[in-house]
């Protein structure tokens, strides 16, 4: 029933969704940051938040546009104003967490604008407007997408420290063999899926 198609619309944004790591492999300057399983999982939840909060907001200005048709117009604009005012929210947050626990919150400051305003997010909240999915479909939906990046970059990030630790030839350190090992994972991935080449 309904938990069974929510629990397929999980997965497929969690997976179709960054089927070929598009996400992670636009998001170097973020993979520089995340040094650490664990802020991989910040930056995931952070995702994961602001994904939902904008996806939430995104779907209020579905329903505004279906009133007044001239917002169809500016509907990109609306969209980012959805993801900025979602960062905003977690940001204020975010500040008034630390402030009452007395730690810096810098690190994760930046952490949250990288994790906001990113592909990721505005993909997943431009998919569910598009696919006009219920208030409870597009939060699934943008929770899936987070999970999905968030274990493309933990795969990426594990590649990573295997190979450091592995005798690769010189020609192929550092980019090479990271696209290399990317591309046997889109691979593995779309033969998962299913995906089927043209005739």
């Amino acid at each position: 029933g309904m938990i069974q198609e929510l629990i397929i619309l999980f997965l497929s944004a969690m997976i179709i969704e960054n089927a070929v790591f598009a996400r992670g492999l636009v998001m170097g300057d973020v993979l520089r940051r995340t040094e650490t399983y664990q802020s991989i999982l910040w930056f995931g939840g952070f995702v994961a938040v602001v994904a939902s909060l904008a996806g939430a907001f995104a779907w209020g200005a579905a329903l505004a546009a279906d009133r007044w048709p001239a917002l169809v117009q500016c509907w990109w604009i609306l969209l980012m104003l959805c993801v900025t005012a979602a960062y905003g929210l977690v940001l204020a947050a975010l500040r008034f967490k630390m402030k009452k626990s007395g730690a810096s919150g810098a690190p994760f400051e930046q952490l949250l604008a990288s994790a906001a305003f990113n592909g990721a997010v505005f993909a997943a909240v431009l998919l569910a407007a598009a696919d006009r999915l219920s208030l409870f479909q597009t939060v699934v939906y943008c929770l899936g997408s987070a999970a999905g990046l968030t274990l493309a970059m933990m795969l990426i990030h594990s590649g990573r420290e295997r190979m450091e630790l592995s005798e690769v030839p010189r020609a192929f350190r550092g980019l090479p063999v990271t696209m290399i090992y990317i591309g046997i994972l889109c691979l593995a991935i779309y033969g998962l899926i299913g995906h089927q080449l043209p005739a």
